[in-house]
Formats: C-alpha cells, sequence, structure tokens
C-alpha cells in the first residue's frame, strides 16, 4: 500500500509541493527571526548606550579631580537592589568611582576588563542572570570658568570608563515567543497548503483520471472511436493526440489484419477447392495411366502455386519482423539479372512473347545479393505472368545518379488509377482471384519490403497500355 502511494502522481505532487512550501516558510521565518532580533537587540544596545551618555552627563572634573553628581532621584533603576540595570564608574587608574546598589558586591569591570570601548556583547550579571554590558570610556565634563587650569596645565585632563549593563530576560522572552509564534503559523499554514494542495491537484488531476478511465474501456472493436476529454489541458494535449494517432494506427492495423487473414483464406480456399475437385472427378471412374499421370501434375502445379504463396508469406513475415540481416558485398548487376531472365525465360517463349534487353555489362552494386536475387526474380516473373501472348518485354539497365533497373511489359489491362494497388498484398486486379497458380499478389509486396531495407526504391507506373516497374538501387 506504502509503494502503490509512493507511486501515485498525486501524492508526490502534494508531497513535494509541501517540502517546498515547508522549506520556504521555514527560510522565511528565519530571515523574520533573525531580522527581528538584530533589530531588537540593536534597539536594546541604543537604549544602552543612552543611559550610559545619561550617566556620564553626571560626572565632572574640579580641581584635576573627578566630582559625581549622582541624583538617586534621576536614576531610580539603579539604586534598588532587585534592579535589572547595572552600572560602574571607574577611573583610569582602576579606582571605583560610582557603582549602582544592584551589582550587590560584584563589579562588571572585572568581569568584563578586555571589553573595548563602545563595544557591546552579552555577558553573566551578578546573580548569573544573562545580559549585556556596554564599555565607554569618555571624559567627564569641565566647566568652562576652570578650563584655563587646564589649558595651561595646572591640571590634568583625566578619563574614566563607564559600564553599564541590563539583563536580556525581556528580549529573549520576546524573541521567544516570536520563534513559537512563527512556527505556529508556518506549521499551521503547511497543513493548510497541503490540504489545499490535496484538493487542488486532485481537481487538476481529474482529467488524467478520465483519460485512465477512458484508456481502461478501449477494445479492439472501438479503437475508431477518438479520445475526447473536455477542458483537457494542454499538457495533456499531446499524449491525447498521441494517443488517437496510436489508436488510428492500432485500427489500421486491426483492420488490414483481419484482411489480410481473409485474403490469405481466400488464396488457400481457390487452389483446395480446385484440388478437391480434381480429385473427385478422377475418383470418379477407372482411368487410364496416362490420365492419372496428367491429373497428378495438375495437382502438384496448384501444390507448387501454394506451396510458393506459402513460401512468400513467409518471407513477408520475416522482413516486417526484422528477421532478415543485410549482407552487402558488391554484386555484378548485369550478370544477376540475366541469371534471373534464364530461369524465366522458357515461359516467355510459350507466351511468344518479344523481349528487348538492354543490359550493359560489368555494372556493379553495393548490396545484398539474396535480397537482389529475390526482387528481379519476382520483377521478371510478375512481368511474364501478366504479359498476354503474343505481347513485348522490354529490360533496361542503365546508371542516372543511381543505377537504374526498368522492366516494361505491354499490353496490360491495369488501369491508372489502379496503380496505387499493386504493391498491396493479395492484389492482383481480380476481385474474383479465379486463377489458380503460383501468383497470389504477394511479389511486387515483398520486392517493396525489401527494397526499404536495401534502402533501395521500387515504383510502378502504367501510361498509353505499358507497364514499367522501375527500381533504383
Amino acid at each position: 500500500m506504502t509503494n502503490q502511494r509512493s507511486k501515485s502522481l498525486r501524492f508526490r505532487l502534494v508531497l513535494g509541493t509541501s517540502i517546498s512550501a515547508f522549506i520556504i516558510f521555514t527560510l522565511l521565518g528565519l530571515v523574520i527571526y533573525f531580522s527581528m532580533k538584530r533589530s531588537m537587540t540593536t534597539q536594546f544596545d541604543d537604549a544602552l548606550r543612552l543611559k550610559a551618555k545619561a550617566i556620564a552627563g553626571v560626572v565632572e572634573q574640579k580641581e584635576g579631580r573627578i566630582v559625581i553628581e549622582f541624583d538617586p532621584q534621576q536614576l531610580t533603576e539603579y539604586t534598588q537592589k532587585k534592579s535589572s540595570d547595572f552600572f560602574e564608574i571607574v577611573a583610569a587608574d582602576g579606582s571605583m568611582l560610582a557603582i549602582s546598589e544592584s551589582m550587590g558586591g560584584s563589579h562588571l569591570a572585572k568581569l568584563n576588563g578586555n571589553l573595548p570601548s563602545g563595544h557591546i556583547v552579552d555577558c553573566v550579571l551578578p546573580g548569573g542572570k544573562k545580559g549585556r554590558v556596554l564599555r565607554q570610556e569618555f571624559k567627564p565634563y569641565i566647566e568652562a570658568d576652570e578650563m584655563p587650569s587646564y589649558s595651561d596645565g595646572k591640571y590634568k585632563v583625566a578619563t574614566a570608563n563607564i559600564y553599564i549593563a541590563s539583563r536580556t530576560k525581556a528580549l529573549n522572552e520576546t524573541l521567544e515567543d516570536l520563534s513559537w509564534l512563527l512556527m505556529s503559523l508556518g506549521a499551521v499554514a503547511i497543513v493548510v497548503i497541503g490540504a489545499t494542495l490535496a484538493w487542488v491537484v486532485t481537481r487538476m488531476l481529474r482529467p488524467v483520471q478520465d483519460l485512465a478511465n477512458r484508456i481502461d474501456g478501449l477494445r479492439e472493436d472501438n479503437l475508431s472511436v477518438p479520445i475526447n476529454i473536455p477542458s483537457v489541458p494542454t499538457e495533456l494535449k499531446p499524449v491525447v493526440d498521441q494517443l488517437n494517432q496510436m489508436m488510428h494506427r492500432l485500427h489500421t492495423a486491426f483492420d488490414r489484419e483481419r484482411s489480410f487473414t481473409a485474403d490469405v483464406a481466400h488464396e488457400l480456399r481457390t487452389p483446395l477447392a480446385g484440388l478437391r475437385s480434381m480429385l473427385q472427378v478422377t475418383r470418379t471412374r477407372q482411368r487410364s495411366t496416362t490420365e492419372y499421370e496428367s491429373m497428378i501434375d495438375k495437382c502438384l502445379s496448384v501444390n507448387s502455386g501454394m506451396q510458393a504463396m506459402v513460401e512468400t508469406l513467409l518471407d513477408l513475415a520475416r522482413v516486417d519482423t526484422g528477421q532478415w540481416l543485410v549482407r552487402k558485398e558488391m554484386v555484378d548487376i548485369s550478370m544477376l539479372i540475366e541469371t534471373q531472365w534464364n530461369a524465366v525465360a522458357s515461359d516467355a517463349d510459350v507466351k511468344q512473347l518479344r523481349v528487348e534487353s538492354i543490359i550493359p555489362s560489368a555494372l556493379a552494386v553495393d548490396s545484398d545479393v539474396e535480397k537482389l536475387r529475390i526482387i528481379i526474380r519476382n520483377i521478371l516473373d510478375n512481368s511474364v505472368s501478366h504479359t498476354p501472348t503474343g505481347g513485348s518485354i522490354r529490360i533496361e539497365l542503365k546508371k542516372e545518379n543511381r543505377i537504374v533497373l526498368e522492366v516494361s511489359n505491354q499490353p496490360v489491362e491495369i488501369k491508372p488509377e489502379e496503380i496505387q494497388h499493386v504493391f498491396e498484398r493479395f492484389w492482383q486486379g481480380d476481385v474474383a482471384r479465379t486463377s489458380i497458380g503460383r501468383h497470389s499478389g504477394l511479389g511486387l509486396p515483398l520486392c517493396q519490403n525489401l527494397c526499404r531495407i536495401l534502402n533501395a526504391e521500387l515504383s510502378a507506373t502504367v501510361n498509353a497500355g505499358v507497364f514499367v516497374v522501375r527500381l533504383e538501387l
């Protein structure tokens, strides 16, 4: 169950977005927290400096001595023993000039003796409480009427150090409250965002679920109906378009398979019916040896045609599944054409065909000799078989941009608008398929498929009663 949930796109989107929101809120909370801490600490330190300036203002020099005119009513926060504020004034020679009652016998100067002037640092205050302390070096105030005495060197200008500190309890509590507030708001925000995202993602992924349901309902008998999802998102539209195209190809492939099965059944039914008829006629009465031999020859001829069709189907299957490997070598195409013509020349003589052959010698091509043999044999055999008795065949081999073989025959009964069907399997221009022979409309389709794997081109045209097959190698 956990594994299935982790693979869910909805779960991944909600989890990923929630984690991203958590990271963003955490970073934002840290920025806010440290910004507020810096601001509040700065305000705290500024208050310390103001207090130090106020205390330094009551320190004077009279006749070379430091005099502190301290009024407890002015600085009541330092006169209470349990106060959270502390100060002490130390002369340059280390003697204590003044100290707040809140110090309780401790000394800030001893605790923070190495603190540079003007610096504020965290410290431990008397009583073990946390606070911040400032050391500020200053020159006590000199009355104007005493300035000449200091100017002529009678008295030396003295310096003193003021140490002033305050507890940071209130500051720390405020920062702690702020951190808890930020964490609480962040947690609530993440929960709300997670719930909102779950709802939004579920709603936004509804077209994906609709698409999945539509795909689940696909059967081979409804592939022609395209998938149509209302308000499909832009990101899903290419997927839906590709699915519709794939369904169209599958529908076409299934139709072609059904048609192919029907064509094979039809092609096999005709010769099988012929065999059955001949055998039944032969069995009706006793016949002479010569008649039996004649009937056996006819049956063998029909059987040869059926075997040739089955072998061609197997060849087509091998090409379709890519089981035929291409083994290229230099092939003497001129010699190969002459060899294959010799195999069908006797059939041309029987039909008294006029043959014109223009084949220059020593033309070679880099190709697969076995596949070329099948292609050329089928083209020549097809030409002889479909040329009526007394017709003519022209075979021409020439070199243009590529080596070209053209085989034309006349007269033919194929119409120009039917030429597009000559490379379809089982198409013979004879809808009834009344012939019982070795030609079943598979030769040219096999040749075209072989040409594809040889990077060759095979085409056919008909013009003025002349049928031309053109092979470019």
